[in-house]
């Protein structure tokens, strides 16, 4: 197993917010797997690029509406 940090940033922001250290890291983990999946997927490197922004456009909108509520909380 290889370990990967997390970015400082992501750790403070997480503590801020009140929100368990594992979500990012699973997160990150999911992130990793669909980059070395488009790696070596057949897509073209513009469909690629585009896959990757839709699901990031999915993802951070999914992060947004489930914690908005302990977000708005804590700040």
């Amino acid at each position: 197993m290889v370990e990967v940090p997390l970015l400082e940033e992501v750790v403070e922001l997480t503590k801020v917010k009140g929100i368990e250290l594992e979500k990012p890291v699973e997160a990150a983990k999911k992130l990793l797997i669909l980059e070395i999946v488009a790696m070596d997927s057949k897509l073209s490197i513009d469909d690629a690029i585009e896959l990757g922004k839709e699901v990031t456009r999915k993802v951070s909108g999914s992060i947004r509406y489930k914690h908005c509520d302990s977000f708005s909380d804590k700040e």
